[in-house]
């Protein structure tokens, strides 16, 4: 039986999204973002910074990071 994890999704889907989303499918980069929408609200809450603007920046980390997963 696969494990869920707290965003509802099994690591084996979250790497077949990263594969998708490595390839170029925008579906899947912001099926990502999505996943993860929750946890950048509560790190927004603990930076010095306007809410927007963190999560944002977390969103575009997050995209930089699909940029270099690996392919292989």
């Amino acid at each position: 039986m696969e494990k869920k994890n707290t965003r509802g999704s099994t690591k084996e889907d979250l790497t077949r999204l990263l594969f998708q989303a490595r390839a170029g499918e925008e579906q899947a980069t912001l099926k990502i973002l999505e996943l993860y929408y929750p946890e950048m609200e509560k790190l927004a809450e603990t930076i010095r910074m306007p809410k927007e603007d963190t999560i944002q920046s977390l969103r575009l980390e997050l995209i930089e990071f699909i940029k270099l997963f690996p392919t292989q």
